[in-house]
C-alpha cells in the first residue's frame, strides 16, 4: 500500500466572490457553502465564519473538524463511507489543505442530560490558556449549523456530519490540477530485520446503545466488533472518523485522526529504528468484564501473528472503556510484547488522589499526556461563534450563560482538545 499526501500550505482564510487557492490564500464564496446544503429539509439555517490563531475568539457547541482532503489519483475518495463508497483508501494521490479545517458547530436538542450518549458542551479556545487543541493554531471556517424542528438525533447527525465533509470537499476541491509545495509517501516497506517490530494499538470507546456513533469505520457504526488489523495508511485516509454528536476533551476530531502524530512517528522511525509493523484497530467499553479480556486477548494475540516485539497502545474514551487499555498491556507481556501505553490521567483537582482508574501489575511502562482533573479559568473573548450562550453543566439544570464570558471550568472536560491522546501537545506529568 503507497500513499502519497500532498500538501498546500494556508496561511490565510478570506471570503471573496468566488472559491479559490491563490498561493497560501484560500479564498471562499460564502454563499457557495450555505447553496451546499440548503435542500436539506433538517437544516434550517447555516451560518460561516472565519476565526484566526491567536485570536480572542471562542467557538460553541463544537461537533467536529475536518482538514479538506481530495484523492486525486487512485481507487475511493478520501473519507469514505461519508460522501463516497467504501472502497478501501490508503493507496494513490490524496491532497490536503494544510493550516485549515472546517469546524462544526450545532447544538443538539438534550435527549440525555449526562453521560457517553449526551450531547457534551465542547470549547474551541483560539487563544489563552484553554488553546489546547491543535486547532488553535488553524485558520477555522466555522460552519454554524441551525436544526429545523421535528427530527431525530440520528437525523440531524446524518445532517450535520454530510454538511461538514461536504463544505471540506468544496474547499479541497481548490487543489486539483495544482502542484503541491510537498509530496509525502507512506509506505511500509520491507526492512532489516534486526530491527525490533512494533506494532500500535489504537483503541477507542464505542458503545451499542448510543443513539449515534462514537466512531465509524468505513462511515459503518462500530458496535461490538473484536479487533481489527488496519493499514496505518487508511487511517491517514479518513477511514476511522469520530461521530459529530460533540468533540469535547476525551473525543479527538476528524482533523486529529487523518494528522495522527504516532503515527507519523511511527513511519519516521520505520526502517531507522524500528519496523513498523502496522495497526490494530480496538473498540473498547464492553458491558461485561469477560467481553473486555476476550477484546484485550484478541488484540495480544494478532500482535503475537505478526511477530511484534513492542506495541504502543493508545485509547480514547472514560473510565469503562480504560479497563481494555489495561488488559490489553497485560495480555500483550504474558504473550512476549513489550507494551507502553499512553494516558490522560485523573488526580482530582490538586493531583493528589488516584491518577489511574485501573492499573495492572505489568503496566511499567506509561506514557502521560497530561491531567483532565486540574481547574481552569477561560477569559473573557472578544467574540463567540457558534451561539450566544452555552451550558457547561446541563446536568445541573438549564443553567446558561454567556458564552464570551470568563468560564471557570472544574476540569478539562468542556475544552476541545483538553486530553492529548497521541502527542499534539506539550501537556505532560512527570513522577519525581
Amino acid at each position: 500500500m503507497q500513499l502519497d499526501i500532498g500538501t498546500f500550505p494556508v496561511t490565510k482564510v478570506i471570503f471573496d466572490s468566488e472559491t479559490r487557492l491563490e498561493g497560501e490564500v484560500l479564498k471562499i464564496r460564502k454563499q457557495e457553502l450555505a447553496d451546499l446544503i440548503q435542500s436539506d429539509p433538517r437544516i434550517a439555517g447555516l451560518d460561516v465564519d472565519i476565526v484566526e490563531p491567536g485570536e480572542s475568539a471562542r467557538v460553541i457547541h463544537v461537533c467536529d473538524a475536518i482538514e479538506p482532503r481530495l484523492k486525486v489519483a487512485g481507487e475511493g475518495a478520501c473519507y469514505p463511507g461519508i460522501l463516497a463508497g467504501v472502497t478501501t483508501v490508503g493507496r494513490g494521490v490524496t491532497h490536503r489543505l494544510h493550516g485549515v479545517s472546517v469546524v462544526l458547530s450545532a447544538e443538539y436538542p438534550r435527549l440525555l442530560e449526562t453521560g457517553t450518549g449526551a450531547a457534551h458542551e465542547a470549547i474551541l479556545e483560539m487563544a489563552g490558556p484553554g488553546a489546547l487543541s491543535p486547532l488553535a493554531k488553524l485558520n477555522n471556517v466555522v460552519a454554524a449549523v441551525k436544526f429545523a424542528p421535528g427530527h431525530s438525533l440520528a437525523d440531524y447527525h446524518q445532517a450535520v456530519r454530510l454538511a461538514g465533509f461536504k463544505i471540506a470537499e468544496l474547499l479541497a476541491e481548490t487543489t486539483r490540477n495544482k502542484t503541491p509545495a510537498e509530496l509525502k509517501r507512506y509506505q511500509v516497506t520491507p526492512v532489516n530485520g534486526t530491527l525490533p517490530k512494533v506494532v500500535y494499538i489504537h483503541q477507542s470507546l464505542s458503545q451499542l446503545n448510543l443513539p449515534v456513533p462514537f466512531i465509524t469505520w468505513y462511515g459503518n457504526y462500530v458496535t461490538d466488533w473484536m479487533p481489527l488489523l488496519v493499514h496505518p495508511n487508511e487511517i491517514l485516509d479518513g477511514a476511522l472518523l469520530p461521530g459529530a454528536l460533540g468533540g469535547h476533551a476525551c473525543k479527538p476530531t476528524s482533523w486529529d485522526h487523518v494528522n495522527n502524530p504516532l503515527i507519523e512517528c511511527l513511519y519516521q522511525a520505520h526502517g531507522k529504528e524500528i519496523d513498523f509493523a502496522g495497526v490494530i484497530f480496538h473498540r473498547t467499553r464492553f458491558e461485561v468484564f469477560e467481553d473486555k479480556q476476550l477484546s484485550a486477548n484478541q488484540a495480544a494475540k494478532l500482535a503475537q501473528l505478526i511477530r511484534a516485539d513492542g506495541a504502543i497502545i493508545s485509547w480514547i474514551g472514560a473510565g469503562n472503556a480504560f479497563i481494555e487499555a489495561m488488559l490489553t498491556v497485560q495480555a500483550l507481556e504474558k504473550e512476549g510484547v513489550r507494551a507502553v501505553l499512553m494516558t490522560y490521567e485523573h488526580g482530582g483537582k490538586e493531583g493528589r488522589e488516584a491518577p489511574l482508574m485501573y492499573t495492572v501489575p505489568e503496566a511499567d511502562a506509561i506514557v502521560s499526556v497530561g491531567s483532565l482533573d486540574r481547574p481552569i479559568v477561560l477569559p473573557q473573548v472578544a467574540r463567540a461563534i457558534g451561539g450566544d450562550d452555552l451550558n457547561i453543566r446541563p446536568e445541573a439544570g438549564d443553567e446558561r450563560v454567556p458564552a464570551t464570558g470568563e468560564l471557570t471550568l472544574d476540569w478539562y472536560l468542556p475544552i476541545l482538545g483538553g486530553v492529548d491522546h497521541w502527542g499534539f501537545g506539550k501537556q505532560i506529568c512527570v513522577e519525581y
